[in-house]
């Protein structure tokens, strides 16, 4: 698609800066760049020019190429976009650290970046920061990175040429964005107390380091006029006038040993701290906004941008220890408020078997980590069957553990919920984390259970509101809910499992609300699990009814008998000819 500047005459410095430097406060600056943002550009559109089609010019390494940030290489532009052995759109300031997926934050190009498949989902959504100590330290960062590089399990290294233009993008996006954009929007803070829920991400004093060594250059400069003439009609401040870095966020640069989060707070550049607790990644795959809002038509971009790559999940040494679909059903979830979902088990779960529930988005073949996962490792007691407990309420509901550095939250825009547990090798008999065991699962996102065919244009394109249905659970054990945000099951609670499955999965016996929580009731209530019935009304017995059982044993006992008349009719023929042969 062609490029024309749209914005060249308000672009030029004497226009967009009329009076020169600007004052060095933060909501001057904020409302600069608010205001001149005039375009909000489509993260993914096949009508319009898009993120993709935007990164391709403004960060074009040679005819056909992009260059990469992390790994101070090119790629080709076209032909491996979005591919997993190619490269997609890094957001420097992640997703799960109050950028979302929707709203002018998600595509603002100031802060995307193309990055390699395999080095972004490396970084995934870890800080920016040198390592904490060379025991937990990996140099490079990835294979594919320059030596320059490191990483460990929270912080992320960039390459020194790359870094002071990481620095000042992340001072743009703390100034651009305070969570005035739109009703979901979170302020967007730097800090050296790094906060998923208020939106802080880390480190602050890396940050105004690597702005000190690596000024700005013609690369960035030229940059940032592309991002400002042909795209959103914005320029970074920081690019322009990189004094005013020292005005508005100080100049103290502190070790790790001493920054002290006691207090909760830290340096935080101006700003008092993120306006939405609601954290995380909660926004969900924008399908409403469409084209013209900025939104994502499709969700994310790849096993990597910001957090998403799928890593092994796994938990203590607990392991399926026998349960498989149906055996776990949700009876109940709240969204708005304080999060938290109940589910009933089916059967007598068995001690030490350990129980995953998430709200990353299960692509078909693998776990789009956009989110994060929660745990409950049942005790040696066990758990009885009919016992409804859960997350943020109910029984055990101080037993389960947030896993794998992600977030958990329920967005209240829709999304689904799946349990699974992991199978053990039977050979070894280790617990295969790449491996999974589907339990059950709730969808109540506004268009459901979604589906993705691997291999076309939209691969791994989830966000929050999007889940394929496990094959699994799929008419098994997976409910479809209209969206609402809370909902509790209402149906009966006595009958048999089979009975009891069915009855969950019908959206009739549901109710739900906007506005209210789910009754407290359901809580304390005991469901009553009897044993399944056959066709005659009977209960089964190794899967089949008495009634089967019983005309099996009958005919089992006659086939004994024949066989013994048989035996005995032979043994007196076989007397009456010996006799005859003796005589």
């Amino acid at each position: 698609m062609s490029v024309s500047k749209d914005f060249e005459a308000s672009c030029a410095l004497s226009t967009y800066y009329p009076d020169g430097k600007p004052a060095g406060t933060h909501l001057n600056i904020h409302n600069l760049l608010k205001s001149t943002h005039e375009r909000i550009i489509p993260y993914t559109s096949s009508s319009k020019i898009d993120c993709w089609d935007s990164l391709k010019v403004l960060d074009k390494s040679s005819s056909g190429y992009v260059k990469l940030i992390y790994r101070n290489a090119a790629m080709a532009a076209d032909s491996l976009q979005g591919q997993t052995d190619g490269w997609n759109r890094e957001h420097l300031w992640p997703k799960s650290y109050g950028v979302g997926y929707n709203g002018p934050d998600f595509s603002d190009l100031h802060h995307l970046r193309p990055a390699d498949w395999g080095v972004n989902a490396a970084r995934g959504n870890k800080l920016f920061g040198e390592c904490l100590s060379s025991a937990d330290c990996r140099v490079p960062a990835n294979d594919e990175c320059p030596n320059d590089t490191q990483s460990d399990s929270e912080r992320w290294l960039p390459p020194a040429e790359w870094r002071g233009d990481i620095a000042r993008a992340m001072f743009y996006m703390d100034l651009r964005y305070d969570g005035d954009d739109d009703p979901d929007g979170m302020d967007l803070v730097l800090s050296d107390c790094p906060d998923k829920k208020g939106g802080k991400l880390g480190y602050l004093s890396q940050l105004l380091k690597w702005h000190q060594e690596d000024p700005v250059d013609a690369r960035e400069r030229t940059r940032n006029e592309g991002v400002c003439e042909m795209y959103q009609g914005n320029r970074n401040v920081f690019v322009d006038y990189p004094e005013l870095v020292e005005e508005i966020f100080g100049s103290e640069i502190k070790d790790y040993e001493d920054i002290d989060c006691s207090g909760g707070g830290g340096t935080d550049g101006g700003d008092d701290g993120g306006s939405d607790d609601s954290g995380g990644d909660d926004g969900g795959g924008d399908d409403s906004g469409g084209d013209d809002s900025g939104g994502n038509d499709s969700g994310g971009d790849g096993s990597g941008d910001g957090g998403d790559e799928e890593k092994p999940i796994v938990h203590a040494n607990g392991a399926c220890n026998g349960l498989g679909p149906g055996d776990i059903m949700f009876v109940a979830f709240n969204s708005s408020g304080e999060d938290s979902f109940l589910a009933v088990a089916l059967v007598d779960l068995p001690q030490f078997a350990t129980i995953y529930v998430t709200d990353d988005a299960w692509t078909g073949f693998t776990f789009y980590k956009n989110e994060g996962v929660v745990a409950l490792t049942v005790p040696e007691s066990g758990i009885k069957k009919g016992t409804v407990f859960g997350f943020g309420a109910g029984a055990y509901k101080s037993m389960w553990e947030s896993l794998d550095g992600g977030y958990f939250a329920l967005t209240t825009s829709g999304e689904a919920l799946i349990s699974f547990c992991h199978p053990t090798d039977q050979e070894t008999g280790a617990v295969d984390p790449h491996k999974y065991t589907f339990i059950g699962g709730v969808t109540y996102a506004k268009n459901g259970w979604s589906m993705r065919e691997r291999g076309d244009d939209v691969e791994f394109n989830f966000g929050t509101g999007d889940s394929a249905c496990p094959s699994e659970i799929d008419g098994v054990a997976a409910i479809t809910l209209p969206y609402k945000k809370n909902y509790r099951y209402v149906g009966g609670q006595i009958g048999t499992r089979s009975d009891l499955i069915s009855s969950i999965m019908d959206s009739e016996n549901w109710a739900g609300s906007n506005t209210e929580g789910y009754d407290d009731s359901i809580i304390g209530s005991q469901f009553e699990i009897k044993g399944d019935v056959g066709e005659d009304g009977g209960e089964k017995l190794f899967g089949r009814s008495i009634t089967e059982v019983m005309m099996i044993g009958v005919g089992v006992a006659l086939l004994f008998v024949s066989m013994c008349v048989c035996c005995l009719i032979f043994n007196k023929d076989s007397l009456i000819n010996r006799q005859r042969r003796l005589s």
